[in-house]
């Protein structure tokens, strides 16, 4: 959600999109396909759309591409309700992305049955090719994009289906950066009707999930899909039984097979943008299907944001996921020590040095064991009075690859009694602790003359 003034979609014109093109700005040839090379640009920069004939291109501010995305999003919306469509779209939806041959069929039904879905998914190369004509479905068989208004329009009608309110999957949605802009004013919408609707509608929930697996792996699964799939259908057509399979052209032929691969490589970058907005899972898939099922479940243990009631969420929103603060870390790391080494160049030089001749003998003690305890006294050193020389220790060991976990903890040293009240008088020292977590050496053991040594 935005947040200062309200914002009613549709309120731009497509007027200054078309003073940032500078071919034709006709309603046609606006709408249209992001190519893949596009894609890479905005990534980078701004926002590239393919022209209708594919060879063209057109370069649009993010704004503009905004401002056209509330366009077309608004004359779908006015279009649906002029056909007497209430806008009821599915309490949650499950986005389902990831390279050719990562195994979305596969787990499809695993995922929904995790998500305790019973609803029939949304493909949308099965959706597009039942309902668009054929000169369109032709640009599926050679590996291209479709007119993204077209795309949308037909996606938001299927999701309109009453068998698809209690929640859905969309295997292939979004692919392009018109389709991630779309995809949040459809959350936008979804927010808007439940707040200004008589009817009482629940709160929607996006979870997008992406299956990885690298190029020559998606590529040796397409083929062999389809070697496979020829293979059944001979088998079909000699012996008279079975159903004969479909056979994509793109799975037989590398060029188209790696054209694929290339096309989601180059959105992959595009729907990283909904990162920050939804839940939002990315997942190996090349290893065992049980280990990426185990992986799913894992994914999804975590989805507080979607399954507590508002107000509790809003409660501890504030807290970050563990996941969030584990992809910082590094970046924050390098970014402390190099300050480090600019402003307190003197104490830094000295946090270097005392981990070099104080904790590393210490470390070396403990190799077999793969940990090592480090205990330092501020009476022993001042310095460690300064809170700044001791994280400049832990965030040296930790960027040289040592786990480092620091407490400190006050000793109460009794120092004289009062021996007409009986008080003991104590003086305080302060201990710091680091422990130390790293692999271990193994031992080699060796054999001599058959014994064991």
């Amino acid at each position: 959600e935005r947040t200062g003034s309200k914002r009613t979609m549709g309120m731009g014109t497509s007027s200054s999109l078309s003073s940032a093109v500078s071919t034709s700005t006709d309603a046609t040839s606006m709408e249209q396909r992001t190519t893949g090379e596009g894609l890479s640009e905005l990534a980078a920069a701004g926002t590239s759309m393919g022209s209708a004939g594919r060879d063209a291109k057109y370069t649009v501010s993010a704004a503009d591409l905004q401002v056209y995305a509330e366009t077309v999003m608004e004359s779908i919306f006015r279009k649906l309700e002029r056909e007497g469509h209430f806008l009821h779209f599915p309490s949650e939806i499950i986005w389902l992305n990831g390279a050719p041959g990562s195994g979305k069929g596969t787990n499809t039904p695993f995922i929904l049955m995790a998500r305790g879905l019973s609803t029939k998914p949304i493909v949308m190369s099965d959706l597009l090719k039942e309902k668009l004509p054929p000169n369109e479905q032709a640009l599926v068989n050679r590996g291209e994009m479709l007119p993204d208004r077209e795309v949308v329009e037909t996606l938001l009608r299927e999701l309109l289906r009453p068998e698809n309110r209690q929640g859905v999957l969309v295997d292939g949605f979004p692919r392009t950066v018109l389709q991630v802009e779309c995809l949040k004013l459809l959350h936008e919408k979804m927010n808007q009707l439940r707040q200004t609707s008589s009817r009482e509608l629940p709160r929607p929930k996006f979870l997008i999930v992406v299956l990885y697996v690298s190029q020559e792996e998606s590529v040796r699964r397409q083929l062999r899909r389809g070697v496979s799939a020829q293979r059944h259908n001979d088998f079909v057509r000699e012996m008279g039984s079975g159903s004969i399979m479909d056979v994509r052209p793109t799975d037989l032929d590398e060029h188209l097979v790696r054209k694929r691969y290339q096309i989601f490589r180059d959105h992959r970058d595009t729907l990283m943008k909904l990162r920050d907005r939804f839940q939002f899972a990315i997942i190996d898939a090349e290893d065992s299907l049980a280990n990426v099922q185990e992986r799913i479940l894992d994914e999804f243990k975590y989805q507080s944001a979607q399954e507590l009631q508002p107000v509790t969420y809003d409660l501890i929103a504030g807290v970050p996921l563990a996941d969030r603060i584990r992809e910082n870390a590094r970046p924050k790391l390098v970014a402390r020590l190099d300050s480090y080494a600019r402003f307190h160049k003197d104490m830094f030089q000295g946090a270097v040095d005392m981990v070099v001749q104080q904790f590393i003998p210490l470390i070396h003690s403990g190799v077999f064991a793969g940990s090592a305890r480090v205990v330092m006294s501020e009476l022993r050193d001042s310095r460690w009075e300064n809170s700044l020389f001791i994280a400049m220790c832990v965030d040296i060991l930790s960027e040289r690859g040592y786990r480092c976990m620091y407490n400190q903890r006050d000793l109460k040293i009794p120092s004289r009694v009062d021996l007409a009240t009986g008080e003991i008088h104590v003086r305080i020292e302060r201990e710091h602790h680091f422990v130390f977590r790293f692999p271990s050496a193994h031992l080699q053991r060796g054999t001599n003359n058959g014994g064991s040594v």
